[in-house]
């Protein structure tokens, strides 16, 4: 039972890098912060609020992500995610999130982490890879 991590919040802040915005993601001239990177900033951060609740052996996995990118950030300023638990079912931890920049909040929303015995998932893994075919 992981109960125990309802209401845990963490954060974490993150300075957006000349090679994090949306031009890298063939979205010419919008020289911002990428939506999938600061969705990386999120699963990160929420990775760090439950990693040390986790037994020997266990790891945390994004099993959902919506998020509400509201408002654009340049290379150079800092983003402060803070990441709250607010549900707990069996292995699935799900977090409410805000990211902000030193003006405002720039994005909100939920992510929902399961929890996860890495030798079994890994296993999995490479089971189903070496029952997939080659790519057409």
């Amino acid at each position: 039972m992981r109960g125990h991590l309802l209401g845990r919040t963490h954060s974490a802040t993150y300075r957006v890098q000349p090679d994090q915005t949306a031009e890298g993601y063939s979205n010419t001239g919008i020289a911002v912060l990428a939506t999938p990177v600061l969705a990386g900033y999120v699963e990160e951060t929420a990775v760090l609020t439950v990693a040390p609740a986790l037994a020997a052996g266990e790891a945390s996995v994004g099993a959902h992500l919506a998020l509400n990118h509201q408002r654009p950030t340049v290379p150079g300023e800092w983003v402060t995610v803070t990441a709250t638990v607010t549900r707990v079912e069996g292995d699935d931890v799900t977090f409410e999130f805000t990211a902000s920049d030193p003006a405002r909040r720039v994005a909100n929303g939920v992510h929902v982490r399961r929890c996860v015995a890495v030798v079994r998932l890994m296993a999995g893994a490479h089971r189903r890879a070496g029952q997939a075919t080659a790519a057409p």
